[in-house]
C-alpha cells in the first residue's frame, strides 16, 4: 500500500509541475510564507482497533516559493493525545512541497506532498511492553489538498485535508515493528505571505 501511495503522489506532483506557467495569476517566485494551524487527527492502527484515537496538533510552518506557484518548506508540529490511561507528547518535522492553482484573484487551490518524522513518548502502562514509559518512532509519506482564501494581499485562511501513511516502531516491544498508522487530518489555519 505504501508503495502505491508514494507512486500516486509522484504522479500528481509531476502533473502539477507540468502546468507551471499555465496560469494567468501566480504567486511570485521568492515569496515567503509563515503559517500556523491546528487540527484533530483521526488515527487507525492495523494492529489493534481498540488503540484508535483522536489527537490534537498545533503546526507551525515556513515555505519559500522556488518557482511561481510552487513552494518548498518545513513544518514543525507539537502533539498531545490520550489513549485510555496513557498520555503522550511529541514534536515532529515535516518537509513538504506544494503547488498552487489560482481559482480567482483571492482563492488558490493547492496540492502538496511531504514526509513526516516524529518520536512520541507514552506515559502509562502499555500492554505491548508491560512498561510504564515507551518511545514510539514514526515516519512516512503524506499528501495534502487545500484552499488558501486571501483576506488581503498578505493574509490567507488555510483550509485543507491531509493523509499520512506512517510506519511506527515501539521500542522494546513484542508488537510488529512495521505497523502502519493512517492519519486523516482536517486542517484550519492562517498563512502570512511576504
Amino acid at each position: 500500500m505504501r508503495k502505491y501511495a508514494v507512486l500516486v503522489m509522484c504522479v500528481i506532483c509531476g502533473i502539477c509541475i507540468s502546468t507551471i506557467g499555465a496560469t494567468a495569476e501566480n504567486i511570485p517566485q521568492g515569496t515567503l510564507t509563515i503559517g500556523g494551524s491546528s487540527n484533530i487527527a483521526f488515527v487507525q492502527k492495523d494492529f489493534d482497533e481498540a488503540d484508535s484515537r483522536n489527537i490534537f496538533d498545533i503546526d507551525l510552518n515556513g515555505n519559500y516559493f522556488i518557482l511561481p506557484n510552487m513552494d518548498i518548506g518545513l513544518g514543525i508540529g507539537f502533539r498531545t493525545d490520550k489513549i485510555g490511561d496513557r498520555d503522550s507528547q511529541s514534536v515532529y518535522l515535516t518537509p513538504n512541497i506544494n503547488y498552487y492553482i489560482p481559482v480567482n484573484s483571492s482563492t488558490f487551490f493547492y496540492i502538496g506532498i511531504g514526509y513526516r518524522w516524529y518520536e512520541v513518548t507514552y506515559d502509562g502502562q502499555l500492554e505491548e511492553t508491560g512498561r510504564s514509559q515507551v518511545k514510539q518512532t514514526s515516519n512516512g509519506p503524506g499528501a495534502k489538498l487545500g484552499f488558501n482564501i486571501f483576506f488581503n494581499s498578505h493574509v490567507a485562511l488555510d483550509i485543507a485535508a491531509s493523509y499520512w501513511n506512517l510506519n511506527w516502531d515501539l521500542e522494546n516491544s513484542s508488537a510488529e515493528s512495521d505497523t502502519e498508522n493512517r492519519l486523516y487530518i482536517p486542517i484550519i489555519g492562517i498563512k502570512v505571505f511576504f
